[in-house]
């Protein structure tokens, strides 16, 4: 039997080396060219394999790589791996596959962040919730828009105390709350674009892994790229002006050169995440789940925060475990899977480390990596109501579930837009309601502006000069519309979606040269060209106002989740330090808050809870209940006395997480009318093998 299995899996890893060998270029989603991720042509990553070989054969494999025209990218000598560029992606990888020193070669699959721009900066009206809260001085959006140069941030600076409905949710301000005698201050790693330690609700240089000063410009290099072949060559000047068929981009090396400053987070999805991990309890602003967990912080991504890949996660996430981070938060994933990268995360689940991967934001069947390991809890993500996100996965990788729908965390300094204030107003009437800051937006008064409506790029005959372009989504990337709007004189630029929802993305603008740039959902914006078409409206105007950027954003995706279950993770590890990997995971596991399939949830007709929450949403408290229930005989070999004492004293004091009654009776949380069967294959009755593929 246990040969069965052997020959199964050698079977299946070539199958997966053949295939991956075979597609020179990474697959991307149709979405991430101009949509959400606002990812654009720009950046499509180049081919790249990881080249696993022998002990001791490291010499052979660079002459080798030399003869075959192989360019090392990456250097990971703690797991006998290189990366490599090839001149010729078709034959020279196969050629190195056959060496005698190389155990596999594989496609080395990119990995991107899992946060959605849909969600991603502050709302028109009406106001979430947590807005409206915050502006009534009752509690406290993110632009993802290049910090300013960082700054001491006073004392005044402090802002009133946040309601974040995640920490309800999750009850982690109970066990915050429960004493011991042992607290281990378990270390978190936050495997992301970096951290901003000047930050007031976060703690100050914490540990981290690279260089904290800037890092070389080596780091990247102007080139243009085969779309076909994904081999790219440098250009001279930059930027590069490429022959038809190739895309000019910014190529990223890191061989030879320092690396990254983790202090220096211009992308901002790293300090969010990290600050719903481990923000202060200091009396205002935002708290974290684990507030008294040590961080260990590790940038993954470079400024641009597009993508990485998934030699970059194998190798950070053993750099993590050297700085002794027992807990790990990886808010990452991609399609495809790798064999050093699952043999990396197969090592650390050996080892006693507890890893959390997002589960995916497709809201599709579809796995996501490393969430789709064995050994790697996959992280889903519900909203305020305890709906399944529209966004998120559901599949067998999805294990566990947590808050992942507007959450308010902290952004690099004044970059971002919670609490930010914005007001449009169309004299035609026309609503507002989907309105959303993009990132990189000018902010003051817009005095009431006449409008031009365009095609899908601004074009001189449009008669935009002094105008609001009103721009639709598609073809073009959002970068080109504001630009070809700027370059005709446009004041301010309103793009509408292409499909029925609300959206958002970034865009960058020189200091000297900013203009307004806000979207809006497909209804809103074809209602606002059909009222500019009426002969009342030809004069029709707009006023916006948008408000200084602040230290605090709101985001969603499975990114936000899975430092809710990372945190909670070094929470009940920092109160029972003496525990092992296995009994924290078994305790959180087995006492999730299950969810029931179906439309009331948000899970697709015909998919079963398992595959939509995992083993349910995480709960600190019901997990510290197990943890010190005296029945549970693994768990009393560690638990600490006294903090499971100090809990008797405290659980009766226990809010659990009332879901707020939904705003409208339909719209939002409704179950999208398409959706996706079950893949075949993956019912509950299967149990996976070290390797999901």
């Amino acid at each position: 039997m246990v040969l069965n299995v052997w020959l199964f899996l050698v079977a299946i890893f070539h199958s997966f080396t053949q295939q991956s060998l075979a597609s020179p270029h990474h697959d991307l989603d149709p979405e991430d060219l101009d949509g959400p991720s606002g990812l654009g042509l720009q950046f499509l990553p180049v081919a790249r394999y990881i080249v696993k070989y022998k002990p001791d054969a490291k010499h052979k494999i660079l002459q080798g790589a030399k003869s075959l025209k192989g360019h090392v990218k990456k250097d990971i000598p703690e797991l006998n791996a290189m990366v490599m560029e090839f001149e010729e992606n078709g034959l020279s990888p196969k050629m190195m596959a056959q060496l005698d020193e190389v155990e596999y070669v594989e496609k080395d699959p990119v990995r991107y962040l899992m946060s959605s721009f849909d969600s991603d900066s502050a709302p028109a009206l009406p106001l979430s919730r947590q807005q409206r809260r915050f502006l009534q001085g009752e509690s406290d959006r993110e632009t993802p828009s290049p910090a300013p140069e960082a700054e001491e941030q006073a004392e005044e600076d402090l802002v009133p105390k946040i309601d974040l409905y995640g920490l309800r949710m999750v009850e982690a301000e109970i066990v915050q709350r429960v004493e011991t005698d042992a607290e281990g201050k378990t270390k978190v790693c936050v495997m992301d674009t970096g951290y901003t330690p000047e930050h007031i609700d976060l703690p100050d240089r914490p540990w981290a892994i690279g260089d904290p000063s800037p890092a070389s410009s080596c780091n990247t290099r102007s080139c243009c790229c085969n779309r076909a072949t994904g081999i790219c060559s440098t250009c001279a000047v930059s930027p590069c002006t490429c022959d038809e068929g190739h895309t000019s981009q910014i190529c990223r090396d890191t061989q030879g050169c320092p690396d990254m400053d983790p202090f220096n987070d211009k992308a901002g999805h790293g300090t969010h995440v990290a600050g719903t991990v481990l923000a202060l309890d200091n009396g205002g602003g935002v708290k974290g789940v684990c507030p008294m967990c040590q961080p260990v912080i590790n940038r993954l991504f470079s400024d641009d925060g597009h993508f990485a890949y998934a030699s970059d996660v194998a190798g950070a996430v053993l750099k993590c475990q050297q700085k002794g981070a027992k807990v790990i938060n990886a808010s990452i994933g991609g399609t495809e899977g790798s064999r050093l990268e699952w043999e990396t995360f197969s090592k650390l689940y050996r080892e006693g480390v507890i890893v959390f991967a997002s589960s995916g934001n497709g809201g599709s069947p579809r796995v996501s990596y490393p969430a789709g390991y064995t050994g790697v809890l996959g992280v889903g993500a519900v909203d305020d109501e305890m709906k399944r996100a529209r966004f998120s996965q559901y599949n067998f990788a999805v294990d566990i579930t947590g808050p992942g729908v507007d959450v308010i965390s902290t952004v690099p300094l004044k970059t971002g837009s919670f609490g930010r204030s914005l007001t449009l107003e169309f004299s035609t009437g026309t609503p507002t309601e989907s309105m959303k800051i993009f990132g990189g937006t000018a902010m003051g008064v817009l005095p009431p502006t006449q409008m031009c409506t365009t095609g899908l790029l601004v074009e001189a005959s449009d008669g935009c000069s002094g105008k609001m372009c009103v721009i639709p989504r598609g073809e073009h990337l959002f970068q080109d519309k504001v630009d070809t709007c700027k370059e005709h004189g446009g004041v301010a630029a309103v793009i509408y979606n292409n499909v029925e929802r609300a959206f958002n993305s970034a865009v960058e603008q020189p200091e000297e040269h900013k203009i307004f740039v806000v979207s809006m959902s497909k209804e809103e914006g074809e209602a606002l060209v059909a009222s500019l078409q009426e002969p009342e409206n030809a004069n029709a105007t707009a006023t916006m106002e948008i408000g200084e950027p602040t230290h605090y954003g709101e985001k969603s995706g499975t990114s936000m989740s899975c430092p809710h279950a990372a945190g909670v993770a070094g929470l009940l590890w920092s109160k029972h330090p003496d525990c092992d990997a296995e009994t924290i995971r078994t305790a959180f596991l087995s006492s999730a808050d299950a969810l029931k399939p179906g439309n009331a949830t948000n899970c697709p007709p015909g998919i079963s809870a398992a595959h939509c929450f995992g083993q349910g949403v995480i709960n600190a408290a019901s997990a510290m209940e197990s943890l010190c229930d005296p029945l549970n005989a693994e768990a009393a070999k560690c638990v600490n006395a006294k903090a499971c004492e100090s809990w008797r004293g405290l659980r009766d004091q226990r809010v659990r997480y009332e879901p707020p009654a939904p705003e409208e009776e339909e719209g939002e949380g409704k179950v999208p009318g398409e959706q996706a069967e079950e893949a075949e294959g993956e019912g509950e009755g299967r149990r996976r093998l070290l390797l999901r593929l």
